[in-house]
This record gives structure tokens, C-alpha cells and sequence, in this order.
């Protein structure tokens, strides 16, 4: 697996691709909050299920340009679609110019990051897949609860005194609403591309509250995607780590999600 760094515009992030063989598909990674970025096992399954693998850097993190807010996390999104559908991007060694995919046809995300990818399916032209790892899909804890059991606004303090640099967050009232639950699940009409919803919780996660996700998570998938896409939500041997997931979906038999065959 060979990482290539790329620059579009004020969007920077990572590529990873198969050195001997030539991907056709690709797929993008989205991670959760805070997050190291990098290689891990998402990105090593992706590479061995045939596609090119993007992660790119949100907006307002690591070496993405601008203030991090819920807004640019979906812009962050919305930049990456349009890159792939644009089919080349500059890479940030030598600025040559390097052909992509045109068509992203499966989004993974993990923990926030499924907040994230929810929020901006509507801008992802060419998904056909979206695996949820861990989903955070919403704070929200009362009618319904989306089984989140983690405090969004100690999170948001807690990032900014151990992340001050990685992540240069906007003010905490551009926040207040997405990390409190009071933001309200839209209603959007059926995605054009989207066909399928993969959830994967793990039966010992702490920050997940795995029978309230499972109660609510079709509501929320609904609200963001439209009536027509199927939902898959799968509870597993493991804890809340993306590893122990991705290990978890393999024992079990959902590893073939990350192919491009599937």
C-alpha cells in the first residue's frame, strides 16, 4: 500500500492505492472527533477489496485550511465528491497532476464521522454505499434516543485544550446545537445514488448505547437519505476502537462490505 498526500484547493488529505495493481473504484474514509489520521484498518481493507482509498482532512483539522465547525465538516464532503467527480487532483510533493475515479461509490465512517457522512449524503453525488462503524449519528437522547452516551460539549473542551493545533475549532456556539442533540433531523427526499446503509456496532461499545441505536437508527437514515435506501444494522463482538470493529466484521463475515465487488 503506498500513501500519496494531495491538495485541492484548501482540502488536503491522504490517498492510499495498491502499487502493482490500478483501482477503478474509489472510496472515502471519514473519522471521528478526535481522530489520528493515517493508515488503519478500514483503509488496509479498502485497498485489499480493490479501491483507491481517500481520507481526506477535514476542513479545519491537521493540514486542511480553515476553522473546523459542523458546517465545514460537511463542506469537507462536499469538496471531496466534487474531486472525484472533477476526476484528477494535485499532489503536494511535486504538484502533478494525478487521475482519480470519477464516481466515490462507497463512504465509510466511524464514530462522528457517521454524524458527519449523514449531514452530507445529500452532496454525495455518486455513493451507492455508506458503512457506519461505531455510528454517532445524533446527540439526541430523548424522543428518540440515538444511543449516544458521551457529553458532545465536554468533547468539544476536551479537543480544544488536548488538540489545540490539529483541530482549530470555531466558537462553541457554532457547535452547541449538533453537540447537544437540539438540531433537528431533516427531511430529505430519496438519494438519486445511495442504494445501501451498512451499521456495525459492537456489543461492549462504551460511548454507544447499542439497543437505543438500534431502535432509532432507521429513523435517522431515513430522515437523511430518503424511504428507499436498506438499512443492515449489525451488532458485534467488539468494543468502540476501529479495529476491534473492522477484526469483529471479518470473524463475522461482513468483511466483503469494504469490496468493490460486493
Amino acid at each position: 500500500m503506498k500513501k500519496l498526500r494531495f491538495v485541492d484547493g484548501g482540502l488536503v488529505g491522504d490517498i492510499y492505492v495498491n502499487d502493482k495493481v490500478e483501482a477503478d473504484d474509489a472510496a472515502v474514509f471519514l473519522y471521528g472527533f478526535p481522530a489520528f489520521v493515517g493508515p488503519n484498518a478500514v483503509t488496509t481493507e479498502l485497498i485489499s477489496g480493490g479501491y483507491l482509498a481517500c481520507q481526506p482532512h477535514y476542513f479545519g483539522s491537521y493540514d486542511s485550511s480553515g476553522p473546523h465547525s459542523p458546517n465545514s465538516l460537511v463542506d469537507t464532503c462536499r469538496a471531496a465528491d466534487e474531486m472525484f467527480r472533477r476526476g484528477h487532483v494535485s499532489m503536494s510533493k511535486d504538484g502533478r497532476i494525478r487521475s482519480l475515479p470519477s464516481k466515490a461509490r462507497l463512504w465509510v465512517a466511524h464514530s462522528f464521522g457517521c454524524l458527519v457522512a449523514l449531514r452530507a449524503v445529500k452532496f454525495l453525488s455518486t455513493v451507492e454505499t455508506l458503512i457506519l462503524l461505531a455510528p454517532a449519528v445524533h446527540y439526541g437522547q430523548k424522543n428518540p434516543d440515538f444511543g449516544i452516551r458521551e457529553d458532545g460539549l465536554k468533547l468539544f473542551d476536551y479537543v480544544k485544550v488536548s488538540h489545540p493545533y490539529t483541530y482549530r475549532l470555531a466558537p462553541k456556539d457554532q457547535w452547541i446545537d449538533v453537540l447537544t442533540g437540539r438540531d433537528t433531523l431533516p427531511k430529505n427526499g430519496d438519494h438519486q445514488s445511495l442504494k445501501r446503509v451498512v451499521a456495525v456496532v459492537g456489543n461492549s461499545d462504551e460511548y454507544l448505547d447499542k439497543d437505543a441505536l438500534g431502535r432509532s437508527l432507521q429513523l435517522a437514515v431515513g430522515a437523511y437519505c430518503g424511504s428507499r435506501v436498506r438499512l443492515d444494522f449489525h451488532v458485534v463482538a467488539s468494543d468502540h476502537s476501529l479495529h476491534e470493529l473492522v477484526s469483529a466484521m471479518k470473524l463475522e463475515g461482513l468483511s466483503h462490505h469494504f469490496s468493490c465487488a460486493a
